[in-house]
């Protein structure tokens, strides 16, 4: 779960400089979906 903020973070400053924001949200996004999937099976 320590994870899940840096990747915020780094989310936030590719979205701010524009650079591959597309791709790294979506990204971020399927792995947010699979990590939430995987936190409801406990």
């Amino acid at each position: 779960m320590a994870e899940k903020p840096t990747n915020c973070q780094y989310r936030r400053a590719f979205g701010r400089t524009g650079i591959g924001s597309s791709s790294l949200w979506i990204a971020d996004y399927s792995e947010t979906v699979s990590f939430l999937r995987h936190s409801e099976n406990f």
